[in-house]
């Protein structure tokens, strides 16, 4: 965003005289052979005590060694060199950065799965206070098929806000048990890195658990997941649940997180 699109400034000619009061026949005694200056017309006179100065830039460019340019009127500008860095504190709802060329954490991050209201369908998964980047992850919202209305399709993007870069999402049925039926094919199902796949051949219901571990080790877990059991209460915060991510699940981070929110629908549902 722009410092500045302009300021005035104050401007006081050298001496005490107006710059246009010297008048016909004026010499300088040093300089016998000096010309007498000509009476200035009016309306050429030179401006008052203020003028106008207009900075502009490149605001992509506000960086170390930057060109600034200072204008006081056509064919005046002068350019300037920026001496410091400009470091704008980040926006609470700006994407994070990708894993890619981020610095993986060297220990076990928790992560809170925050409601954004009442009358909210989305809630934002943020990291605690003392993590090395404290705005949230991802953004997760939930809306219906208008062709299926009981078809609840729940999107995950990065970022803040409902306008982050896609990551993925699936599609549940959820129906009262005497009007349930076999789903349709991609009636349910799961998308992730830009491919969709039918839920059933993705997940099979089986022993519940709460911690996510690589296929071929199941001694080093890659994240665990802690849902909310608790009641609301009178006068006290609702419990949020906890997804607690370790060094080396931060790779898989997409994968757990959707894989997460999957199996606590199917557990509520199923409870219900």
């Amino acid at each position: 965003m722009p410092f500045f699109t302009g300021y005035r400034r104050s401007r006081e000619p050298e001496g005490s005289g107006h710059p246009s009061s010297q008048v016909a026949g004026a010499s300088s005694s040093s300089s016998p052979a000096a010309r007498p200056a000509p009476l200035l017309p009016e309306q050429n006179e030179m401006p008052g005590s203020t003028s106008e100065v207009t900075m502009t830039w490149n605001f992509d460019a506000l960086n170390e060694g930057q060109q600034v340019i200072l204008s006081n009127g056509p064919g005046q500008e002068n350019a300037v060199i920026l001496g410091d860095t400009v470091n704008e504190p980040p926006s609470p709802i700006e994407p994070p950065p990708n894993y890619d060329v981020a610095r993986i954490p060297s220990y076990p991050l928790t992560y809170t799965f925050s409601s954004l209201g009442g009358s909210s369908s989305a809630m934002i998964l943020i990291p605690t206070l003392d993590s090395p980047d404290t705005r949230p992850v991802y953004h997760i919202s939930v809306g219906h098929d208008p062709f299926l209305p009981f078809c609840f399709i729940t999107t995950v993007v990065r970022g803040g806000s409902g306008q982050g870069e896609y990551v993925g999402g699936f599609k549940t049925l959820h129906t009262y048990p005497s009007h349930m039926e076999s789903p349709t094919p991609g009636s349910e199902s799961v998308t992730i890195r830009g491919f969709e796949y039918s839920m059933p051949t993705i997940f099979t219901k089986g022993k519940r658990k709460g911690v996510c571990y690589k296929r071929d080790d199941d001694t080093k877990p890659l994240a665990r997941f802690t849902p909310t059991e608790e009641l609301m209460q009178k006068n006290k915060p609702f419990p949020e649940a906890k997804l607690e991510i370790m060094p080396i699940g931060h790779a898989r981070f997409d994968d757990i997180l959707i894989s997460v929110l999957i199996l606590e629908r199917n557990r509520r549902v199923s409870y219900y």
